[in-house]
């Protein structure tokens, strides 16, 4: 059905200044965001009222959606330490590490753990803290994905620990390890650091006075600080949880500091624009790249690349029956000339 609206000029200019950035791919796309954005609202509103969605005032409505209060980090009150070195930790981020929202979020926690409070703080408290901001968070957007009936791969929820009951608790410490982070110390005390802050370079674990400490690189500090739209402007109109500044900050770290995951997204784009791009054809490239992976291995790399890829906009699925296929955007190209330089 079509429908023809007067819009002042004004709007009209808005509107296509955010059209223009890239954050959405056409005003059609802006528009159906702030439709879909003001049918959530309407509907908790009306769930709320348990009557007609028109009884409640627009403010009260605006009042019920999900707030999400994460602080941008003072960075003036933050020390940051160097990066990890490359003995203590991988330059490929591990498969099941499968999205990058989530370090969004442990990286704010720690920035504002950190403030006035020297170059580290504790892990444990970091890890408990983190984990159970992102719990919160993770319930708020899992009732607006559940609104608006994203899929899978859509979902803004997604990576975030929010179950309950009996899988709570493995949610939890998943998240912990996963997005936060985790000393391992071999048997002749070498010390390796695991967890997706660490491989990107964000954080850095160390002990201190027999105690587990953790810390934030002027890379995560930035990465923390930069505005984003889900935790700072409450946006869950689109699947997108990145802002274009966040988006094309990852790919140029990621370009300049993973050299081995830098290699494994150059090669995977590359085989997608080439039409190798299904599971089964990326699954033989992924284990081309490490000789040492398993099958299962490389499944469980190629499938934590192309949810990455996707969440930063880089890659998107299609469907048809249940054959799946990859195709690269106008930002993945982009992002694969930053690979290749």
């Amino acid at each position: 059905m079509r429908y023809i609206v007067d819009i002042p000029p004004e709007v009209v200019d808005e509107v296509s200044k955010h059209t223009r950035t890239g954050k959405y791919r056409s005003i059609q796309d802006f528009v159906m965001a702030a439709i879909q954005n003001q049918l959530y609202i309407e509907q908790e509103a009306g769930s709320v009222n348990g009557s007609d969605l028109g009884t409640t005032s627009a403010g009260a409505a605006e009042a019920l959606r999900p707030q999400i209060d994460l602080l941008v980090p003072d960075v003036k009150n933050v020390q940051t330490l160097d990066p990890p070195s490359n003995s203590k930790v991988s330059d490929q981020i591990w498969g099941q590490f499968n999205r990058l929202f989530p370090v969004k979020i442990s990286m704010r926690v720690l920035a504002n753990m950190l403030k006035e409070n020297g170059k580290g703080v504790s892990l444990e408290e970091v890890q408990e803290k983190a984990a159970r901001e992102a719990q919160r968070i993770g319930r708020e957007l899992k009732k607006c994905d559940d609104r608006l009936n994203r899929k899978r791969g859509d979902r803004l929820s997604a990576g975030l620990p929010f179950p309950l009951g009996k899988n709570e608790y493995k949610a939890i410490t998943r998240f912990k390890m996963q997005f936060v982070g985790y000393p391992l110390v071999s048997k002749e005390g070498n010390l390796r650091i695991d967890g997706a802050p660490a491989v990107l370079r964000f954080v850095d674990i160390f002990k201190e006075d027999n105690n587990w400490m953790i810390g934030i690189t002027k890379a995560g500090l930035k990465f923390a600080s930069m505005l984003n739209p889900i935790l700072d402007r409450n946006d869950f109109s689109t699947p997108t949880v990145f802002s274009e500044e966040e988006s094309n900050f990852l790919v140029e770290h990621i370009g300049q500091n993973l050299k081995s995951e830098a290699v494994a997204i150059k090669s995977i784009l590359q085989s997608i624009k080439n039409g190798q791009n299904t599971p089964e054809k990326l699954n033989s490239l992924v284990k081309r790249l490490n000789r040492e992976w398993t099958e299962n291995k490389a499944v469980t790399m190629r499938a934590g690349l192309i949810s990455r890829l996707s969440e930063l906009g880089i890659v998107t699925r299609s469907k048809q029956g249940i054959r799946v296929t990859y195709s690269v955007t106008s930002f993945g190209n982009k992002a694969l000339s930053a690979f290749e330089r």
